[in-house]
């Protein structure tokens, strides 16, 4: 029908337009640190604030400290964070739940 035309028409302008925002975000949205040095961690983290949703630390060795540094550079965008197998101290948790209130 004419509706459906309408419709495919309209998403094939929003892909095409809208494409790199996309790829963009699918890049960065979500972000696993593993493998990255503390540093490296610290440039991403300052380059994708606010659009960082799910951050991955799963197996990292960063220090207590370097958590709690890394945790107060965060924003409210993120709603997910896994710490399997991290050293985290309290004061790390704490820089984390006042820099993430979203989190799940």
């Amino acid at each position: 029908t004419i509706l459906h035309l309408g419709q495919q028409v309209f998403h094939l302008y929003f892909v095409y337009k809208f494409q790199k925002v996309n790829d963009f975000l699918l890049a960065n949205a979500s972000k696993s640190f593993d493998g990255l040095t503390f540093d490296e961690a610290v440039r991403h983290v300052k380059d994708h604030r606010g659009v960082m949703t799910q951050l991955v630390f799963k197996r990292c060795t960063y220090t207590g400290e370097e958590f709690r540094q890394l945790f107060s550079l965060l924003t409210y965008t993120v709603t997910m964070v896994d710490l399997s197998h991290c050293e985290v101290t309290d004061k790390g948790i704490a820089s984390l739940a006042e820099s993430c209130p979203q989190l799940e």
